[in-house]
């Protein structure tokens, strides 16, 4: 990755700048989101977005996936960010990108001071709105279930045995459940179904560090879950080689 990025003094104004890993991670992200739209296996990657994970993350900045994970959490509240996932690929995009990354090459200038001024006074109230917003859905939170799944109980129980008629959860795997903070979504959960219905074999279990017990599941979930985004993303290029392999000169052109 060659080139650079603009960084105002502001920046030390950013309302996470002081937690450290969700300012690293999202100061990461300004670095190495598209600066141009550019393509990736026929997806449109636009100027201020990226292709990651919470694993590459991870290791790109030396911190745990569950420090990750908390990190884009909180920057998705605060709509620094957000986050699109599919079965293929994770999508992050920085909000308001060209707020830090302008193509103006005169952005910074003393005559566009009185714009910089005014700016600042529309990203307070906006600060303030967001705060307002995001006080409201934590009440709204704590009124109702955080996860987002429709037979949760019953599909995690179905992980382990697929043949269970039990739909809800013992007292260990609900209070294990309810340790998980970060909501689950629907897309969470295809992809554990996805993981789990894998090869049974206890070769398969030990290679990808797949958990036998849900309460052991549940307990590991972060970990879980990113192992079965990774196991997907391997199936599919694997697949995706596979098939460019099979095609005729002709066709591979």
């Amino acid at each position: 990755m060659q080139g650079w990025i603009k960084l105002h003094r502001d920046f030390t104004k950013f309302e996470w700048y002081q937690d450290a890993n969700t300012m690293r991670v999202f100061l990461h992200l300004l670095i190495t989101a598209n600066h141009k739209e550019a393509k990736w296996q026929g997806n449109v990657i636009g100027r201020g977005q990226l292709i990651t994970s919470h694993s590459n993350l991870a290791n790109d900045l030396g911190l745990t996936i569950q420090n990750v994970r908390t990190s884009i959490s909180k920057l998705k509240k605060s709509e620094n960010v957000t986050v699109k996932s599919t079965s293929k690929f994770t999508m992050l995009s920085v909000c308001n990108y060209d707020t830090y990354q302008s193509q103006d090459s005169s952005a910074n200038t003393p005559a566009n001071k009185p714009l910089t001024d005014d700016q600042q006074t529309t990203n307070k109230r906006l600060t303030t709105n967001k705060n307002d917003k995001n006080a409201k859905n934590v009440k709204n939170e704590k009124k109702s279930d955080i996860h987002c799944v429709e037979n949760l109980n019953a599909r995690l129980i179905k992980l382990i045995s697929p043949n269970a008629r039990r739909t809800e959860l013992n007292r260990m795997e609900a209070s294990s459940l309810k340790k998980i903070k970060t909501p689950i979504r629907e897309h969470d959960m295809e992809l554990l179904e996805d993981f789990f219905k894998q090869d049974k074999s206890s070769s398969f279990d030990c290679t990808w560090k797949r958990k036998q017990s849900l309460v052991t599941i549940l307990n590991n979930f972060e970990e879980q879950l990113d192992l079965a985004f990774e196991h997907r993303h391997q199936h599919t290029s694997t697949q995706t080689k596979q098939s460019t392999e099979t095609l005729s000169p002709i066709e591979s052109f």
